[in-house]
């Protein structure tokens, strides 16, 4: 084992935390909304591909994108 930092290390960590926060807040929502409605609020998230919004930003983005 390396004791140095190496990027890759962050980088797994970084996809592991992720896989993390998505499935404990898909637990804490199913209580409040269907599977699919917590999926289509992870997919425009995606879709929006932007890190930091105001829900203004994402209710256009949403509001212009939807069918």
């Amino acid at each position: 084992m390396s004791e140095r930092f190496e990027a890759r290390f962050f980088e797994t960590l970084d996809a592991e935390y992720s896989e993390y926060f998505i499935l404990e807040s898909r637990n804490e929502l199913s209580g409040y909304l269907e599977d699919v409605e917590i999926d289509g609020f992870f997919n425009l998230l995606k879709q929006f591909g932007k890190i930091e919004f105001r829900y203004k930003d994402i209710l256009e983005y949403y509001q212009s994108n939807s069918n």
